[in-house]
Parts: C-alpha cells; sequence; structure tokens
C-alpha cells in the first residue's frame, strides 16, 4: 500500500467499525441509529491529528475515508441508497465541522486538564455539529417518508449525543497520549480495578435496579478520582453495554412504564450521568497537574537557589538557616548537611559573631534590609575570609525569611593593603630617586614634586602645586641660553604616547645652574588617554664636565697635550673632504725623532718623556693655528698643514721644523740635541683620503731616514715600490725560515805569521726560490725591524753546533772553534742566554768552541745591560768579539770597561791601506791600544798579499778575507760561480 494511503485506510476501517457497532446495537426496525460514536470520536482525532504525527493531515482522503466508511457501514441495513449516501455526507459534514470548530475554540492538548477546554470540545462533538449533522439527517430521512422531520432530527441528534458524550473523553485521551500510553495506563492495577467495578456495578443498576443511572454516575465519579483515562474507559464501556442491553432487550427498566416515551429517549439518562463525572476527572486531572507543577516550580526554586553562581544563604526570624547556594558551600569548604539547621553566627570568627548578635542581625529584624555589612568568615579547613554580606528579610508569606548574598573580598582586601604598602613604596621610591621628578596634569599645571626636584628648582612641592610648569621652572639651551618651549605643554597637545629626552640647563629659583638630561613622557591611563606628563630631571652637571673632559682625553696626547690619532683621523677626513668641496689642498707631514730610544736608554724615560714635551712645544710654536700638531704615539708626530700646496711653502715650513727640533736641549746633567726625519704627502698629488696621505707620508719618511736622518722626503711612487718589495721580502723571508732554507758558509780566518787556520766564522747564506742569492745585508735588518732575528739565530746556531761536532770528528783543529754573529735584537730578548745554554747541553758542545761578535752599536744601545749580558755571556766560556770595529764609538773607555776578547778592524780601514796613509795609521793605533789591553786583532776584509803583509807587519794577530778563502759549505764546497760571485764578495752583514 503507498504511504499516503497508509492514513486514510487506517480512518476507513477505524470509521467503519465504529459506524457498523453502532447500527448492529442500535439501529433495529428505525432508519437511523440510536447510538453514533463514529462522528465524535473522528473529529476528536482530525482535531488531533498534528499531535499525534506532528504532520498535516491530507484532508480530502480522509473525508473521503468517512464518506466511504459510512456508506459501507450503512448499505446492508438500509435498501434506500439514496438516502444511506446522504446520511453519509451529513457524517462527513458532521465529521468536518467538529475537527474545524475544536481546532478554531480549543486548546485540545490542555483539554484533559482543563474543564473550560473540554467543555468547548464537548459542545463541539455532542451539540453543534450533531444538531447540524441530525438536521441534515432528519431531512433525507422525512423526504423518504420514514418519520417526521422532528421525530428524525430527535433521534439523529440524541444519538450523536449519546454516542459523542460516551467517546469524546477516551478519543481526547487515544489523541492527547496516544495509544501506548493509554494502554499501560488502563491496564494499571488500580485502573483495572475501577473500570473493572464500573461496568459491573452499571450492569447490575441497569439490569436490576430502579433508577439505574444515579449508580452509574456515583461509580463514575468515584472511577473519575482515580484517572481521566479510567473513567473515560469506563464511560464507553457502559455506553456500549447499556446499547448492548438495549439491543438485546435486556435493559432493566420497562419501557412499557412510559409508553410516552421513544426509546430513542432513554439514552438521555446516561447522557446526564456522563457529564459530571467527566467534568470531575477533568477537574481532578487539573488539579493533579497543578499540584505537580507546584511540587515541581518548588523543586526547581530550590534547584536555581542552589545552583545559583552567587554564594547566597537564608535565615529564618531565629537565624536558623534554612537553605544555602552550592557555591557558598564551595566558598566555605562544608557540606550541606552540616550547615542547614546552623545558626549563621556559627560560622563567624568570635569578634563577628559578637557583631552580628548584638548589632547586625536586631537591626536586620527591624529594618528588612542589609548592605554590604563586612563579616569574616571560617572556612572548615579553619581559614579566615574576609565577606561582605547585603541581606533582605521576606515576610509576604507570613513566614519570615532572609536572603542573604555573600561576597568574598578577601582578595579585594588583600590587594588593597597591597595597594596601600605599594602606594608607600612609590612615595618612598619617588622621594629617595637621585634624579628630580616633576607630573603635571592635562592643563600643565603642577601636581608633583620629588625632594630632588625641589632642590633642582630651588622652590617646595607646596608652592609650586597647581602653577604652571613654566611658572615655576625654567629650561634653557645649554648652548644658546634661550629659554627651551614646555616640553610637558607639547606632549599634552599632540597626545603622543612616545618619550623623548633631551639636555638642557636648568635654571633655580636660588641661581644656580644644573645641566640637567630631561626625559620627557606622557601620563596614559588603561583608556589610552592623556592624563598629564611626567619629566624627570637628571643632574648631568658634574658627568658633562667628565664627558667633556674624557671627550678631550680621548682625542688627545696625555703626555703632550697634542691631539690624538682619534682627533688627526677626524681632522684629516674633515680636510679631504674640504678638498673635495673646494678643490684646495694640504700637506700631510709625517716625522720621526732620529735615535730617539737611545736617548731613552741612555738618558732614561722621564728624560724621554720632558724631550717629547719640548718637542710638541716647538712644533706648535712654528705652526699656524689652523695647522694640526698631532703624535702618533712613541717618538712619531704628524702636522697638517691646511691650505699648503706649494712645494716651495713646504719646504720652507719642514726646514724650520728640523732646525727647531735640532736646537739644544738641557737637563740636569748635560746638553744634547735631537734630529728627525720627515715624510710629505700632498693632497690632491698623491692622494685624496686620510688612510692614502698616512700610508705615503710613512713611506717617505722612511725615506728621509734612509737618506741619512735629519732630512725631509717627499713621496713619489718609487717610494711604494720599495715598500711592497720590502714587504714580500720579509713574506719570502718569514717562509725561508719555517722551511729551513737558510744555510751556513764558513769563512777561514789564519793566523798572521803562520797562515795557519785558528777558527771559521759562520755566515748565513739565503737563496731564493728562483735560485738568486739575497745578501745578508739586504734580508738581516729585515729580520732584526720584524724581529725574525730570534728564530733565525736559534736555528743557524744549532746548525753550527752540528757542524762543530762533524769538524771534531774529521780533527779539523782550524774549524773546532767558530764565530757567529749575534745581533743587538738577540741580546735584548729575555732567556737568550738560556737557550743557548739549552743547546749546548744538548748537543754536548763545549762553550770554548763558540765566539760570539757583537757590533759596536749593539753593545752602546743600552750600555749597562749589554755590559750584564756580555759577563754572562764570558761566564758560559764563551769568547766575545767587536766586529766592524771603528765605524761606531770606538771608545777605549768601553774596550776597558767591557769584557772583550776580540777586535775586528772593519775591511773599510784595511781596503785602502796601501795607498791610504790615515787607514795605516788607525789601524796602529787600534793594534797598540789592544796590546795594551791584550786583545787579540782580526783583519777583515784581506784581498791581496800587500794586504796581508802590511797587517802582519802591523802587528795584527789574525787575518779573514777572499785572499785566504771564500764562505763556503762544511764538506764539498763549491767555487762561488760568477753568477753570485759579486753578490758574495759584498757581504760583510752576517750573522
Amino acid at each position: 500500500m503507498p504511504k499516503d494511503w497508509k492514513a486514510p485506510s487506517i480512518i476507513f476501517l477505524t470509521y467503519y467499525l465504529m459506524a457498523t457497532c453502532a447500527l448492529l446495537l442500535s439501529r433495529g426496525e428505525h432508519s437511523l441509529a440510536v447510538v453514533w460514536y463514529a462522528n465524535a470520536a473522528m473529529g476528536v482525532y482530525f482535531a488531533g491529528q498534528h499531535l499525534l504525527t506532528q504532520s498535516r493531515l491530507h484532508w480530502p482522503k480522509a473525508l473521503f475515508a468517512v464518506l466511504f466508511a459510512s456508506l459501507a457501514a450503512d448499505l446492508p441495513f438500509s435498501q434506500n441508497v439514496l438516502m444511506s449516501f446522504m446520511l453519509a455526507v451529513a457524517n462527513v459534514f458532521a465529521v468536518f465541522l467538529s475537527a474545524y470548530l475544536i481546532r478554531q475554540h480549543a486548546a485540545l492538548d490542555r483539554a484533559m486538564h482543563s474543564p473550560k477546554d473540554f467543555m468547548i470540545i464537548l459542545s463541539c462533538t455532542c451539540l453543534i455539529a450533531p444538531g447540524v449533522s441530525a438536521s441534515l439527517g432528519a431531512t433525507v430521512v422525512s423526504l423518504q417518508g420514514v418519520d417526521t422531520l422532528f421525530e428524525a432530527w430527535s433521534s439523529g441528534f440524541i444519538g450523536h449525543l449519546s454516542g459523542g458524550i460516551s467517546m469524546t473523553a477516551i478519543a481526547l485521551a487515544y489523541t492527547l497520549i496516544g495509544p501506548r500510553v493509554l494502554v499501560q495506563r488502563a491496564l494499571n492495577l488500580g485502573n483495572l480495578a475501577s473500570i473493572g467495578i464500573a461496568l459491573i456495578v452499571s450492569f447490575v443498576a441497569l439490569q436490576y435496579l430502579s433508577f439505574p443511572y444515579i449508580y452509574v454516575a456515583a461509580i463514575l465519579l468515584l472511577v473519575a478520582f482515580t484517572s481521566f483515562e479510567g473513567m473515560a474507559i469506563s464511560a464507553i464501556g457502559i455506553s456500549v453495554s447499556l446499547s448492548a442491553l438495549i439491543a438485546l432487550g435486556l435493559e432493566g427498566f420497562d419501557a412499557s412504564r412510559q409508553p410516552h416515551m421513544p426509546e430513542v429517549y432513554s439514552y438521555i439518562p446516561l447522557v446526564l450521568s456522563f457529564l459530571p463525572p467527566m467534568l470531575l476527572a477533568v477537574s481532578m486531572a487539573a488539579t493533579r497537574r497543578a499540584k505537580t507543577e507546584i511540587v515541581s516550580i518548588r523543586r526547581r526554586a530550590a534547584q536555581i537557589y542552589e545552583k545559583t553562581p552567587v554564594a547566597m544563604h537564608s535565615i529564618d526570624d531565629e537565624g536558623v538557616i534554612t537553605a544555602v547556594s552550592d557555591t557558598w558551600l564551595d566558598l566555605l569548604g562544608y557540606h550541606r548537611d552540616d550547615v542547614v539547621g546552623q545558626k549563621s553566627s556559627v560560622f563567624l570568627t568570635k569578634e563577628s559573631q559578637h557583631r552580628a548578635i548584638h548589632e547586625v542581625l536586631p537591626t536586620f529584624f527591624k529594618t528588612g534590609r542589609l548592605d554590604k555589612v563586612e563579616y569574616q568568615f571560617v572556612k572548615a579547613n579553619g581559614e579566615i575570609l574576609d565577606i561582605e554580606l547585603s541581606a533582605i528579610l521576606d515576610t509576604s508569606s507570613g513566614v519570615t525569611r532572609s536572603f542573604a548574598v555573600l561576597g568574598d573580598v578577601t582578595l579585594e582586601k588583600q590587594l588593597t593593603q597591597e595597594l596601600s604598602r605599594d602606594k608607600e613604596l612609590i612615595e618612598i621610591t619617588l622621594k629617595s630617586m637621585g634624579d628630580g621628578m616633576v607630573s603635571t596634569d592635562t592643563d600643565g599645571r603642577i601636581s608633583y614634586l620629588n625632594p630632588v626636584a625641589e632642590q633642582l628648582i630651588g622652590i617646595e612641592q607646596h608652592e609650586a602645586l597647581g602653577r604652571k610648569f613654566e611658572d615655576v621652572v625654567m629650561l634653557c639651551d645649554v648652548e644658546t641660553q634661550e629659554v627651551l618651549p614646555n616640553p610637558t605643554a607639547v606632549k599634552n597637545q599632540t597626545g603622543e604616547q612616545s618619550r623623548f629626552s633631551s639636555t638642557a640647563t636648568l635654571k633655580s629659583k636660588t641661581g644656580d645652574e644644573f645641566v640637567v638630561q630631561q626625559l620627557v613622557s606622557p601620563i596614559i591611563d588603561k583608556f589610552n588617554a592623556v592624563r598629564g606628563t611626567v619629566i624627570v630631571f637628571q643632574d648631568i652637571t658634574e658627568t658633562r664636565a667628565i664627558s667633556e673632559r674624557m671627550s678631550y682625553l680621548a682625542q688627545h696626547d696625555v703626555l703632550t697635550d697634542l691631539p690624538n690619532r682619534l682627533l688627526l683621523t677626524d681632522r684629516l677626513n674633515h680636510a679631504c673632504s674640504s678638498h673635495a668641496r673646494t678643490n684646495h689642498g694640504f700637506a700631510l707631514l709625517f716625522m720621526d725623532l732620529d735615535n730617539f730610544k737611545t736617548i731613552n736608554d741612555t738618558l732614561g724615560h722621564n728624560e724621554g718623556d720632558k724631550l717629547l714635551k719640548v718637542i710638541a712645544e716647538r712644533l706648535q710654536s712654528i705652526t699656524r693655528d689652523n695647522d694640526t700638531v698631532c703624535r702618533l704615539g712613541g717618538d712619531e708626530f704628524i702636522v697638517l698643514l691646511e691650505g699648503v700646496e706649494s712645494s716651495y711653502d713646504i719646504t720652507r715650513v719642514c726646514k724650520q721644523i728640523l732646525n727647531k727640533i735640532n736646537a739644544p736641549i738641557w737637563n740636569e746633567r748635560i746638553e744634547y740635541s735631537v734630529t728627525s726625519s720627515i715624510g710629505i704627502a700632498m693632497c690632491p698629488k698623491d692622494g685624496t683620503d686620510a688612510d692614502t696621505l698616512m700610508r705615503r707620508a710613512d713611506a717617505a719618511m722612511y725615506r728621509a731616514k734612509g737618506l741619512g736622518r735629519n732630512t725631509f722626503s717627499f713621496y713619489s711612487t718609487n717610494l711604494e715600490q720599495e715598500a711592497s718589495q720590502r714587504l714580500k721580502l720579509e713574506q719570502d723571508l718569514r717562509q725561508a725560515i719555517e722551511t729551513d732554507q737558510i744555510s751556513i758558509a764558513y769563512q777561514p780566518i789564519i793566523d798572521a805569521e803562520t797562515q795557519e787556520v785558528v777558527y771559521a766564522e759562520a755566515l748565513c747564506r739565503w737563496y731564493d726560490k728562483d735560485g738568486h742569492a739575497v745578501p745578508p745585508d739586504v734580508f738581516i735588518p729585515v729580520a732584526e725591524e720584524t724581529r725574525l732575528i730570534n728564530r733565525l739565530g736559534q736555528q743557524l746556531l744549532a746548525k753550527v753546533c752540528k757542524d762543530i761536532k762533524v769538524f771534531v770528528q774529521q780533527e779539523n783543529a782550524g774549524y773546532r772553534k767558530i764565530s757567529v754573529n749575534i745581533s743587538a735584537v738577540q741580546l735584548e730578548t729575555p732567556g737568550f742566554l738560556k737557550d743557548v745554554k739549552r743547546l749546548l747541553r744538548t748537543e754536548s758542545i763545549d762553550s770554548e768552541c763558540l765566539i760570539f761578535e757583537l757590533t759596536e752599536t749593539s753593545l752602546m744601545s743600552d750600555p749597562d745591560r749589554s755590559l750584564k749580558v756580555m759577563r754572562k755571556i764570558r761566564d758560559l766560556g764563551i769568547q766575545i768579539a767587536i766586529d766592524d770595529f771603528g765605524t761606531g764609538y770606538s771608545s777605549l773607555s768601553y774596550l776597558k770597561r767591557y769584557p772583550v776578547d776580540i777586535l775586528k778592524i772593519d775591511r773599510e780601514f784595511v781596503r785602502d791601506i796601501e795607498v791610504d796613509k790615515q787607514d795605516k795609521a788607525f789601524i796602529k793605533a787600534i793594534v797598540s791600544m789592544a796590546k795594551v789591553l791584550d786583545i787579540t786583532v782580526v783583519a777583515e776584509g784581506v784581498e791581496t798579499q800587500k794586504q796581508a803583509r802590511a797587517l802582519t807587519k802591523m802587528g795584527c794577530d789574525y787575518l779573514q778575507g777572499y785572499l785566504f778563502g771564500k764562505p763556503g759549505a762544511l764538506q764539498n764546497k763549491k767555487p762561488a760561480s760568477a753568477e753570485n760571485k759579486s753578490a758574495i764578495q759584498s757581504v760583510n752583514y752576517d750573522i
């Protein structure tokens, strides 16, 4: 069966069964049934269909189902098809009308517990709709001539009335609670007993008792007290039973005793006996529902009270707690059973108990209200809570009851105390600040001054409060002393949230002036609105003076008070920038004192410092105000000549500088003078940036030193080439030392009389990666300047010691003693002699096998220290030779003072001995002096037999030179090639 025909089919079947039942029980010989249930039941069903299915009823199909069901039920009892059809139409109309009226005028869902709505439904199903339907049916019957119009109408109306009042209650129950619930309630033991008793009593009364409807009404009234459903089932049961009895002729009353009353009127008492019980059942249902709702409301009210998220309790007129919320219990940690029935004061501290009993509660019961009374409650765990209690008194129900709300203000009180402490701390902090602080409101009026601000401004806080900031605080520009605009007013007008700081002069009311660092910031509230301004004054008067002094010291040399490298760099960069703008050139003079170290070592560092001060004063005296004289450090000075572009002018200035510096200087003991070497770089000729000019002036200065010192030199491109070559030489030398590429050649020294070798001199040799010999006088100075000479000397001395062992093994007596050149740098190096001792011990060499050759200049750089070192060398058993004697100081005093074993006359005197009488006289003097001091004399550079005979005749002990042998390797030595012969012959700067 299609789904949309299921409901019409059920309607058809239900109506057909109820109509057939009515016709079987009450039609008889009449053309109309005496009792008609179907219309009332179907009308209520149609009216409440939406309550059962939650969907709209398909009315056309439903009404057609009723029409066909009515025809199907009536046709077997009727011989007039037209009359059956018209009666069916009347039934359809009655069903539609009753359903429509119920939907329009009654609240069907309340009918079981609303007497008003129940009566409206009864009126629709039992009066209005039956009256209209009976009129239609009576018209049809009277037209057929079966009965008169009135008889037909009354028969039809009463039949619909009696059937309707019997069926309406059960139809309502079916519609409102559904068939399943209806059956469950009907099967209830109490309902079953009530229904059974009602049916039995009714049957007996109708069968055997007079006035049976009184008993029917009575029993139905009793059933109505139990339930509406029981009364409804009992009513339909009694109605069906009565109809069956009448149909079977078994009714207890004798109709013949009422000869003028038709059979149909026998149902009127039944109708009257049903109506009161039904109304009572509805009323009882309404009462039960009301009680249930009241109980439910009370329960919900109690639940709401208990579950409210506010801590609440209620007390009676004796102060006993009658109700309490869960929040109250959670707040204090108690259980409900421990609280309800207890006096509220039990949960207070003793102090709060006394106050509550003697002050608060008596006043509360009089006034009926409390507002934010402060109590201290005791929690279950003993903790104390600060509570604010507000309450009202309710006596409207005749019972005194209060409703109190508790607010936990423990945290608020703690915060208040903390805020109070913080406020006190802030006040102490502000008063203890080392800086002055002033705050203003939005109008720029002073609202606070701390003590430091009072001291700086020269006014007390009570005098300043409420006054305009600019009337109290005077800020001026540090440089111009012009009055500055009010910084707090700027902040208030712009509403800026940023902070700014600046330096200003604060003029006090007392006449004092302070340099202050001011920090200004707006006061912003939580709504991001400007509420004023705060300004902090930090007194930096002393700090600024110290800063200026520190800045000055950072840019000036402490000793001479001249600008240092930092300030020079700034001025030099400024001069370069000025040249870029104006195209005006300038000159940079790089000046270095000659032999300043010697003065420091001989006269002391104090005298050296005095000398530097004198030089600084002399340079400043001959330069202009717009020139810059700077000390780089040590004995280096820089002179920046602004606007000087002519070489002539520069030369004139340099000569003045040299003459001024060379002027005699007096100290407490002696008079002495110094010279200087000056390098010159010109802008833009030699460069336009500071680094280039400094580098090139430095290179020119070294060129001046190379020219013999006490002179000046202009920069040229050749200088950079020389510097580049020197840098490369240094790198190559460093690599050669690291890879042990420097070797040793030995030159014999012979006895002048016997011509036998007495010892040999070790000479270092270096061949670069291309095989070219690098002269010692080229790389040795570089080694000394870079202090690579220390490592190189250790390497060569170790090789000499190893070679001595070889000489000894070869029984070569002339080479058992070797002389080694020692640099002044090595003598000055701490630990030099320790290294020598360790080497002798490691190689197992006798110290008498070594001779250390020292130059005069190395000894005189620090005479006292040299004497100590020489004595320690002699203590080791090593002999000392003075190399290149005659080219330095050549003083008899130092020869007498120093432990010297050998003097080596420089080859410069030997070379021209045959033709130069002065050289010959000088050599004779040296030999005579050495004989007196018992010092052995060695003549260097002997290349001819004439030189050898002349030197021997003069008394020289030993001779050395190419005449007797060139420097060579220890074994398998090869003669010098023509390619490097000249280089070898020029060697005299040995290690």
